[in-house]
């Protein structure tokens, strides 16, 4: 709440490229990468149903996983 298009943007890119630097060692020294799809939207009509904003994020999602792994998608 109370956030806006640039804080959103920042808020997402800080936390997919944190996960991107992130790595998991196993127990053999196997090293695991992660990157992640994010789908986001913004609104600022205080009586939009939050479905709505939900199937927005949600098509937005799909998009990124679309397009290629580890990135973020406004819609």
């Amino acid at each position: 709440p109370e956030t806006d298009l640039r804080q959103a943007s920042s808020a997402v890119e800080r936390l997919r490229d944190e996960l991107a630097k992130s790595k998991l060692v196993i127990n053999d020294g196997t090293h695991i990468n992660f990157t992640v799809s994010i789908g986001f939207t913004i609104f600022e009509n205080k009586n939009i149903l939050i479905e709505e904003i939900i199937k927005k994020a949600d098509k937005a999602l799909y998009m990124a996983k679309k397009q290629g792994r580890n990135r973020a998608v406004l819609l």
